[in-house]
């Protein structure tokens, strides 16, 4: 029999609000600026995900922030 933290059903939810709130601290962080590609924040990747944005061009992606 596995073993939850919370619950078998919980465990997932939990992993996953774990990994936004993560991607949220790092993103917010100053100190990442140079790491973290333009076009690459956490709402725009949702939003492309569920089709609300255009999906991102290779030029684009290859583009520095300024």
């Amino acid at each position: 029999m596995a073993k939850y933290l919370i619950s078998k059903l919980a465990d997932p939810f939990l992993g996953i609000g774990t990994g936004i709130f993560s991607y949220f601290l790092w993103e917010m962080d100053g100190r990442n600026l140079e790491y973290r590609p333009q076009g690459r924040t956490l709402v725009e990747l949702v939003q492309r995900r569920i089709g609300i944005a255009p999906p991102i061009t290779a030029a684009q992606q290859h583009q520095q922030p300024q």
